[in-house]
């Protein structure tokens, strides 16, 4: 046969009576084939010279599956395993020479098939009818390989990071500190794109091919590009930080609600972990390079047009640039307070051209993609009796739960469905308006942001203003001003005034409440709970909420001078406020006719935040044949004072007039503090 003048082609017989356990440990790698075939009922297939005179360890009873004992005893080797049909295993080495081999094995497969009468005859019995490939089957079916490689600049440097993707789908990879990569199960013919910062991203078609060194080339125009670093910009070629960027498009092209949300995915490096899909409070919490500090804060220092910020504090469709600082060398110039990175947010500006207005916005809706299915009330009754040991629900009880006739004293209630009860809305609208004359540049823009939560009573709405102004003195003196504000407020049903914790012990709750108390009866009424204190049902509907409204504005001022060329002075002036109003209200409310939740209880509070800064800079820069020299000098001084303040009280007489003097007088606290820090 042309097949065993190619190839030595080992067909493993299973043995069907064989069902006894073998124990193998170091053994030549063609009887552990052997084992495995009489244990999983299939046949090998590979050349004898690849595999001779290599000893492995084996032990089929540590192992559940064909692939697992397969990937056992080849992890030391340099060979891989296809298995076709679900019955015959291809055995090949892991280079250019084991592909081929791979190809010839497939190619003289049908041909092996075509001789199943003479493997028969040699023990028919033990066999099953083959199943007979067309050729033109085998011709649509692909190879996958594992596929390895190293990346390397054009002066053989291996590259750190560099992405690595399939074409077309979502498989990829980075490189190693040696610029290695490693995919595996990558279809023989598939496309590889290789891309990096500052390097022309480049497309390797595999053609069969399971090992593939790239060498990227510079890109002499990304390399030009400008991007922020500490106290200004400079150009790619010549930052020496880690510093990645991203602009206005990365960010617009997503439907988000925060700055945040829309860093996600965008930089190597920087991790945003988002905890909470509450409106109002779906902002991610971002990580540069993991977590630089134990016991003080890991976040990063945010710094929006050159002064100290939150992320909250800018709408995302005013931002022209992100850059994050991502090592010391980028970062040192802000101090110890850079030691988690620093995130550079640039806003937009106009340009001297005609006058433009801009509008974007979008409706979407939020659901949860799944909710957990409880058990039946009457599977919770018959449960609770065996785990109790007890008779608490009776026979007679568990018939009349499960005939469902009577809702109201045997009810079926799903809480956390009923607490769930609706699709959340997303409404996000922007609008702005650009343009400038000689010498004078602005931009101005205005924001909506309101969102549904997928509970009752919870929603959150935010209304935006900016507007920046470019105005040129003289020819050497430039005005820049920066003002925004912006004002929102955020509202959640809580748990009622015997039960405390806000939004997520609410659905906690309901998430524990058993199939078998009452949620609300079919004339109104509402179940009280197994601690007679409510349900997450009757807190949804009285009177309890939390309220937070936030207001904070700011302006920075900034003036440029340049005496000379290539010597740049500036002084800039910055103030903002941030004043935040909460209260937490936990009403009285009937239940029942005869049974009420008399308790009440108010909580309102304060804070209010105030900054400042002056800063003086003097830059200087010159480029000396091929050699670029920067130097940088100034000062800088920042202040922030906070005042706390709250009070509380309980008993009110009603749920009509909520505020801090109607409760009563007996129990009543109040709390004030102030503090601050300058450098």
């Amino acid at each position: 046969m042309l097949t065993v003048a190619i190839l030595f082609m080992v067909f493993q017989l299973p043995n069907a009576g064989s069902a006894e356990s073998h124990m193998v440990n170091d053994v030549q790698l063609e009887e552990a084939f052997y084992q495995i075939g009489q244990k999983y009922r299939v046949f090998f297939n590979y050349d004898r010279a690849i595999a001779s005179n290599i000893r492995v360890e084996y032990h089929d009873d540590q192992h559940t599956t064909l692939e697992e004992s397969l990937s056992f005893v080849l992890k030391n080797t340099n060979l891989n395993y296809k298995i076709f049909d679900e019955r015959y295993v291809v055995i090949y080495q892991n280079d250019e020479a084991g592909l081929a081999s791979l190809k010839k094995m497939i190619n003289h497969f049908q041909g092996i098939v075509d001789e199943k009468e003479l493997i028969r005859s040699r023990k028919t019995e033990l066999l099953q009818p083959l199943y007979s490939l067309s050729n033109l089957e085998l011709n649509r079916r692909r190879v996958v390989n594992n596929i390895s490689g190293v990346v390397t600049d054009q002066n053989g440097q291996s590259l750190i990071g560099v992405n690595v993707l399939v074409k077309g789908s979502s498989q990829g990879t980075a490189t190693d500190f040696d610029g290695r990569f490693v995919l595996t199960d990558v279809n023989e013919n598939a496309i590889l794109v290789f891309s990096y910062i500052g390097y022309q991203s480049q497309e390797v078609a595999l053609n069969g091919r399971s090992n593939i060194n790239v060498t990227l080339i510079e890109d002499s125009q990304t390399l030009d590009e400008v991007v922020v670093v500490g106290y200004g910009t400079q150009k790619k070629v010549n930052v020496i930080g880690s510093v990645s960027q991203i602009s206005s498009e990365d960010i617009e092209s997503r439907p988000i609600a925060n700055v945040s949300q829309g860093l996600t995915g965008q930089m190597t490096g920087v991790t945003v972990i988002q905890r909470s899909g509450k409106p109002g409070s779906d902002g991610g919490t971002i990580r540069v390079r993991g977590v630089g500090s134990f016991g003080a804060s890991p976040s990063a220092l945010v710094l929006i047009d050159g002064v100290q910020g939150s992320l909250n504090d800018v709408n995302p469709n005013d931002i022209e640039s992100v850059s994050v600082l991502k090592d010391a060398s980028s970062a040192a110039i802000y101090g110890a307070r850079s030691a988690n990175g620093v995130i550079l947010i640039t806003t937009k500006n106009g340009k001297s051209e005609e006058f433009k207005v801009k509008y974007s916005g979008f409706l979407g809706v939020q659901s949860p993609t799944e909710l957990p299915d409880f058990v039946n009330s009457w599977e919770y009754a018959e449960m609770f009796n065996i785990a109790s040991g007890s008779n608490t629900y009776s026979a007679e009880d568990i018939a009349n739960y499960k005939s469902g006739l009577d809702p109201d004293n045997y009810p079926n209630s799903d809480f956390l469905r009923e607490v769930i009860s609706r699709n959340g809305i997303r409404n996000n609208q922007n609008i702005s308006m650009s343009g400038g004359k000689k010498g004078t540049k602005y931009f101005l823009s205005l924001g909506y942001l309101g969102q549904q939560g997928i509970v009752e009573e919870n929603y959150f709405d935010r209304y935006n203003l900016r507007l920046n102004t470019e105005s040129e003195l003289n020819s050497k003196l430039t005005l820049k001003t920066q003002m925004y504000g912006a004002t929102s407020k955020q509202n959640e049903p809580i748990p009622g005034p015997r039960a405390g914790g806000g939004l997520e012990a609410l659905l906690w709750r309901a998430l524990r409440q058993n199939a078998t108390s009452l949620g609300r009866a079919s004339n109104g009424d509402f179940g009280i709970g197994s601690a007679g204190e409510g349900t997450a049902i009757s807190w949804i509907a009285s009177e309890t909420f939390l309220l937070e409204s936030n207001k904070n504005a700011g302006v920075n001022m900034e003036l440029v001078y340049s005496p000379i060329k290539n010597l740049m002075l500036s002084a800039k002036g910055g103030y903002k406020f941030d004043i935040n109003d909460g209260r937490t209200f936990r009403g009285s409310h009937q239940l029942t006719p005869t049974y009420r939740i008399n308790e009440s209880n108010l909580n309102q509070r304060r804070n209010t935040v105030t900054y400042q800064t002056v800063q003086y800079i003097a830059e200087y820069e010159k480029s000396l044949n091929k050699n670029f020299v920067t130097i940088l000098g100034g000062y800088a001084f920042e202040k922030q004072e906070n005042e706390d303040f709250s009070g509380s009280r309980q008993d009110f007489p009603s749920n009509d007039y909520i505020v801090i003097s109607a409760g009563g007088a007996d129990i009543q606290n109040v709390y004030g503090n102030d503090f601050g820090w300058a450098i």
